[in-house]
């Protein structure tokens, strides 16, 4: 064999390599050299989704593969699920342990899906042999998504003082809240946590919710945080990390609350964030936040609300957002109601002045705003915003289709400032009034076009003079081939859709006219198009 396969840092690199393919490679390397046998066991069990594969290396005549049943709830609704579960034959002796051993301690990742894989008594036994000792020695990441009462106690098999990430759905038993108060001795080098909430009755998730907020504060060094919900104490403790990247609140419950979590706290905290997740009922909670804020370098901000803020709570929060992070860092801004607020009975459209706020940030690449009362937008700040975006790709401003109590007042010629001045965009969702006519005229010597755009969302857009909008839109847009248009069920009474229909007829025959129906009748809808923003909006590990 050549001397340079015997050089560590070159077999490693050969490892990795072959693994890109398949895992069936790495197994023949492992058994073909010695020298290459480490680094490919290492990259075989770095990953698993699966308990089996290890608990099958214990002697076949330990354990024994049943299919089981098993029961949970999803929203409410029992669910079964069928799989295979591994139960125990006979008590594990020492020497059974050596061969499990070799392979445990080389994985580093380990996610554990819904369905139990291990029966409790081979849990039990496992823990009875190991004692203090954890299962995984090594391991570095926990997805731990059983939820079971029966199972949960084991799950101190795998926290290892080197665990540094941990994802978990608890369960509202005693043992979840006496856990909790054992994680911050256990894991002392943990750097990424996340606490899901599931749909617990209300008692136990009352019981999640408070210890999940007391757990926190027993780590100093966390890089990323999930928490379903947040006081006064934790949101304090959060401000202060000075390591603290990405944080997400999942469901905060802040209706009744008589005062935000975040209300009045210096504005000197979370210096080094740069993705912030907000769900909560109130957009106040996510306004308060950013005052703790001083200049921040937020890259990604998510936030969704499921009550109608008023015209003097959105002029605050976009004056926050302004002013407390730092405009050359800020890519995407996502903010909606997904779902309508059905006490609120008087739309307030947001106004033009408002959204200004967000033209401070000049690397924006995404912008998607979803509100219950639609936006006063015009052309003058689309303009604007076109001008001071030259890195926008998503701009999204949307409304239900039912709601729409005002006419638009963006017109045609907004569109051309977008492609003049922004060259990777590639969505346009807003409403326009495509009745009045364009005023752009195109030069040869001074045209513009876009060659991203394949579909263009009017939403509700009323239009007119169908022949003059088709030679408006295949001028700017060249390679359009969908024109998606919101429409009610009953599409016969609906003027603007028969109007488009000419407007496509008059582009020829490739562009085609694509409706978006409202699926609930008589009651309003938003539409959010996570699936277009993956690379701006998803980066919460």
């Amino acid at each position: 064999m050549h001397p340079c396969l015997y050089t560590e840092d070159i077999v490693r690199l050969i490892c990795a390599e072959v693994s890109y393919d398949d895992y069936h490679d790495l197994v023949a390397l492992a058994l073909t050299a010695h020298n290459f046998c480490p680094h490919a066991l290492d990259l075989l069990w770095w990953v698993q989704t699966s308990l089996k594969p290890l608990i099958q290396c214990f002697p076949s005549d330990l354990w024994e593969l049943r299919n089981s049943e098993y029961t949970r709830y999803a929203e409410s609704v029992k669910v079964t699920q069928y799989g295979s579960t591994i139960y125990l034959r006979r008590p594990i002796k020492s020497t059974d342990w050596e061969r499990v051993n070799l392979y445990a301690s080389r994985i580093r990742l380990l996610a554990v899906c819904e369905v139990p894989e291990l029966d409790v008594d081979f849990l039990n036994e496992l823990q009875l042999f190991l004692g203090e000792h954890p299962l995984l020695s090594q391991l570095r990441r926990l997805s731990w998504k059983i939820t079971d009462d029966t199972i949960f106690p084991y799950i101190r098999l795998f926290l290892p003082p080197t665990l540094t990430a941990f994802e978990l759905w608890p369960e509202g038993s005693p043992c979840t809240a006496e856990l909790f108060r054992e994680l911050g001795t256990m894991l002392p080098n943990l750097l990424d946590i996340a606490i899901s909430s599931l749909d617990w009755p209300q008692e136990p998730e009352v019981v999640v919710r408070t210890i999940a907020r007391e757990t926190i504060r027993k780590w100093d060094n966390l890089r990323n945080v999930l928490l379903p919900d947040i006081d006064e104490n934790s949101a304090v403790h959060l401000a202060q990390l000075p390591n603290l990247q990405r944080l997400r609140l999942g469901d905060v419950q802040d209706a009744m609350l008589s005062a935000s979590p975040f209300e009045g706290m210096p504005s000197d905290g979370f210096p080094s964030l740069i993705s912030l997740v907000v769900t909560s009922q109130k957009v106040t909670l996510a306004t308060n936040l950013l005052r703790a804020m001083s200049n921040a370098p937020v890259e990604n901000i998510n936030i969704n609300h499921t009550l109608t803020p008023t015209t003097d709570e959105w002029a605050e929060f976009y004056q926050a957002l302004a002013e407390h992070c730092r405009p050359d860092s800020l890519e995407s801004v996502k903010i909606t109601q997904e779902w309508p607020d059905i006490s609120h009975t008087t739309p307030a459209p947001i106004e033009p002045l408002i959204l200004r706020r967000l033209l401070s940030f000049p690397n924006v690449a995404a912008v998607i705003l979803c509100s219950a009362d639609g936006f006063d937008i015009d052309d003058d700040t689309l303009i604007l915003m076109a001008a001071s975006w030259p890195q926008l790709e998503i701009l999204v401003l949307t409304t239900s289709d039912l709601i729409a109590p005002f006419p638009p007042r963006a017109t045609l010629d907004s569109l051309a400032h977008f492609v003049a001045h922004c060259p990777q965009i590639y969505h346009l969702e807003y409403r326009i009034d495509a009745r009045i006519p364009p005023r752009l005229v195109q030069k040869p010597h001074n045209r513009v076009w876009n060659e991203t755009v394949y579909a263009l969302h009017l939403l509700d857009s009323p239009v007119a003079n169908p022949e003059r909008v088709a030679s408006f839109l295949m001028d700017l847009f060249v390679n359009l081939e969908m024109l998606c248009i919101s429409s009610p069920f009953n599409v016969e009474e609906d003027s603007t859709w028969f109007a488009w229909r000419r407007v496509q007829k008059s582009m020829g025959d490739f562009p085609s006219l694509h409706r978006t129906y409202n699926q609930h009748a008589g009651a309003p809808i938003l539409f959010a198009r996570d699936h277009l923003l993956e690379s701006y909006l998803h980066r919460w590990v």
